[in-house]
């Protein structure tokens, strides 16, 4: 059982302190956002029961942590302790799957790319890639993070973009890629965009598109991808202020007010830009990215 939790806690972003440790209950950071540097979040490792001595959340078994974290496991993946017991016994547990990029990647070299400076793709470590599989060129993102400030960014995945004009198989993502796990580019963001507001959108060619214009964005991956530990990743990030800017579909529109603002507005000052009908972040014209980017500006 004690494997199992401690695997799915740190998949879901939240750092364990005493994995090896004895005692009867785990520690770790909280699935609120805080507890990054002194974990608050104790959970019962024969059962699951858990409470936070900081915001007082808590629950009473495993079922429970697994909505808190926002119910990505349906009730037939919950843990068998004894099938759990007899793996590590044999020795044969295997917690994490390995992500790496795929073989024959090169620098993507001096080319613009739909609007993207040769620069900023280098200094995101774009790639070129020949998939076999779909046989065409593709633009590759490698996807790093770093989940806290004393640790090396890890490889997440990647997300590949067909070069061609051919919509068959547009993106290609990294096998075994957590997008419940990601705000892509995070580390990019961090470093060249640092501030106290990101701007939310869909997609990673949404982000990157705001990004090269000098607007702090973060993708969730996908409008069914956002969990509670993306929230506290925002609070590590030192951000105070959200802008919402998802597609301008149906999916968009619910993603913005059914998913993101509910999760946001108790933690943070919430604003919302909107593309037009239709629209994404990506595909809007330099008039409408240069208003969003004095929003951003506008304290």
């Amino acid at each position: 059982m004690t494997t199992f939790l401690v695997a799915h806690l740190e998949a879901h972003g939240l750092r364990v302190t005493n994995a090896e440790g004895s005692g009867s209950n785990l520690l770790c950071e909280c699935f609120n956002g805080h507890g990054a540097r002194t974990p608050c979040l104790s959970i019962r490792k024969s059962d699951g029961a858990f409470k936070c001595f900081s915001c007082n959340v808590k629950g009473r078994d495993w079922k429970v942590l697994v909505a808190a974290l926002g119910g990505q496991l349906p009730d037939a993946e919950a843990p068998d302790p004894f099938a759990i017991l007899k793996a590590q016994q044999d020795n044969s547990i295997e917690v994490v799957s390995k992500i790496s990029l795929p073989w024959g990647t090169e620098p993507w070299g001096r080319q613009h790319y739909r609007g993207l400076s040769a620069g900023f793709l280098r200094r995101l470590d774009a790639r070129r890639w020949y998939d076999d599989k779909s046989r065409c060129d593709r633009i590759l993102f490698p996807i790093t993070q770093q989940s806290d400030p004393d640790e090396e960014p890890a490889l997440m995945g990647w997300v590949a973009r067909r070069l061609d004009q051919n919509q068959e198989t547009k993106y290609r993502n990294a096998p075994g890629m957590k997008s419940t796990q990601i705000l892509y580019p995070l580390d990019f963001v961090r470093q060249y965009l640092r501030g106290d507001t990101v701007v939310l959108v869909e997609g990673p060619m949404d982000a990157l598109r705001l990004c090269h214009f000098r607007i702090p964005a973060l993708a969730i991956m996908g409008t069914n991808n956002w969990r509670p530990q993306k929230r506290g990743i925002l609070v590590r990030l030192g951000i105070t202020r959200c802008i919402i800017c998802t597609d301008g579909d149906v999916a968009g529109i619910r993603c913005r007010y059914e998913t993101l603002e509910p999760a946001l507005q108790d933690r943070f000052d919430v604003e919302h830009f909107h593309p037009p009908d239709g629209e994404d972040p990506g595909s809007m014209d330099r008039r409408l990215c240069l208003e969003l980017r004095d929003l951003v500006q506008r304290r």
